[in-house]
């Protein structure tokens, strides 16, 4: 199983702390790309793997920790359901989008 957090704010970063403290790896993701994820990469280890949007997407479990009003925009770019009661993009959930 492969995990993947988008957003790399407050509740983000949390999420990839927290997977860096089990020992378990994650890619985070963010619109800034993952140049920008460097420094959180360097403060919580290995385990934590920048990586584009579309690489993050193609993990089996998806935490999505962006802001409400990006949810559609990341939504549209990943052509997948989103679960409006929890915040999980689910990979195999596809619907028609746009």
């Amino acid at each position: 199983m492969t995990y993947s957090i988008i957003g790399s704010g407050n509740i983000g970063s949390a999420l990839a702390r927290q997977f860096a403290r089990k020992g378990i790896a994650v890619a985070i993701a963010n619109a800034r790309g993952p140049d920008s994820l460097q420094l959180l990469k360097k403060e919580l280890g290995a385990h934590v793997v920048p990586q584009t949007i579309e690489a993050a997407l193609t993990a089996s479990t998806i935490a999505l920790a962006a802001p409400f009003t990006a949810v559609s925009a990341i939504a549209r770019r990943a052509r997948r359901q989103v679960d409006g009661d929890s915040p999980t993009i689910r990979p195999k959930d596809r619907v028609k989008c746009c």
